[in-house]
């Protein structure tokens, strides 16, 4: 199963539309989580699935720093048996063809402020129910000093913290073949700043 993460920041604009049907078309994903998709549920939905035909995506209301967040699943790869939402967070319970049970993906959005605090109830909401899970987007962490690139780039103080939540929680971090930075402070020189911010934690 392919999975792909894009904090977008607002699907309006035209380039933006032929941005993610670019990375679909490239990527050929199962499942797409959006971030910052910057507008209501309602609005946002028929936009993603004319533009997509064959997907069906489910979309919250952009809410305070959350932005908006979107699940995309491919037609015949995936089936969407329910979703819910909260601010900076959205799930689906899906099933797979290739498995003989359902699972549960997570869309976050996490914050850059009380971080520990989100965390900290996250866990304790969606790791009780025994679902096999995948959380995923924009995560706003950093986990080792070689996921922070550039000259200004500083180590993610609560890294141990992180890591130390993966393995209480025996959550896989995916590692990317190549490990690249998902987000840039689109600077040069001493001041430029590389992390990487998104990835995708698995739990069987």
């Amino acid at each position: 199963m392919i999975c792909l993460s894009w904090n977008c920041r607002g699907l309006t604009s035209k380039p933006k539309k032929l941005a993610l049907k670019e990375l679909i078309s490239r990527y050929n994903p199962d499942l797409v989580f959006l971030q910052e998709t910057l507008g209501r549920g309602v609005d946002i939905e028929p936009v993603l699935n004319s533009l997509l035909p064959g997907w069906t995506f489910a979309a919250l209301d952009a809410e305070g720093h959350s932005g908006g967040l979107a699940i995309g699943c491919r037609d015949g790869r995936l089936k969407i048996l329910s979703f819910w939402g909260m601010q900076n967070v959205m799930g689906m319970e899906v099933i797979y063809p290739d498995f003989d049970f359902s699972f549960v993906v997570v869309n976050v959005y996490g914050p850059c402020q009380a971080r520990v605090a989100f965390w900290n109830a996250f866990m304790s909401k969606y790791l009780l129910n025994g679902k096999n899970l995948i959380i995923g987007g924009d995560l706003n962490f950093s986990l080792v000093n070689a996921e922070a690139w550039g000259p200004s780039a500083r180590i993610d103080p609560l890294s141990d913290y992180f890591a130390h939540l993966l393995l209480s929680h025996k959550l896989i971090d995916v590692n990317f073949i190549k490990a690249k930075p998902t987000w840039r402070n689109r600077r040069t020189g001493e001041e430029r700043i590389a992390k990487r911010l998104d990835r995708f934690l698995i739990m069987t």
